[in-house]
């Protein structure tokens, strides 16, 4: 029984210890993506971004691979990258990027800052206003 104890509590210090290795902010985008896998195109769905790399749906890409990417921000802003395979969890796959320019690096910082604001506003407001008043 002391064991099962200890185990359990090394296991809560463990995970309390673990460091956020996210240096930038992600957001939510849905959006079509273009991605130049060489030979050829493949379209497919961001589903969030940052200015360090992006997640989009499940496709057979191999890790480590480096490809071309075309992206449109809703604010019409045009991003072409240049990014790497790091991960592919079955469900989706995260690109870091490897190159990407100031002007780009800047609108998707830009984007996932304001989109942040807009969704903490949101849901403060949400909170903060009654469904409906009742006078009396």
């Amino acid at each position: 029984m002391a064991r099962r104890m200890h185990r359990r509590s090394t296991v809560g210090i463990q995970r309390r210890q673990r460091k956020e290795h996210r240096q930038h902010q992600r957001e939510p985008l849905s959006v079509p993506i273009l991605i130049d896998i060489g030979s050829k195109w493949l379209r497919t769905n961001c589903h969030d971004l940052s200015a360090g790399g992006l997640r989009i749906e499940n496709e057979p890409l191999p890790l480590g691979r480096e490809v071309e990417l075309y992206v449109e921000l809703p604010t019409h802003v045009a991003v072409e990258a240049r990014a790497r395979i790091v991960r592919n969890d079955g469900a989706t796959v995260a690109l870091r990027f490897v190159e990407l320019g100031p002007e780009a690096r800047h609108a998707i910082s830009e984007f996932c800052r304001k989109r942040n604001l807009q969704r903490r506003f949101s849901c403060t407001f949400r909170l903060a206003v009654p469904d409906r008043i009742v006078l009396s």
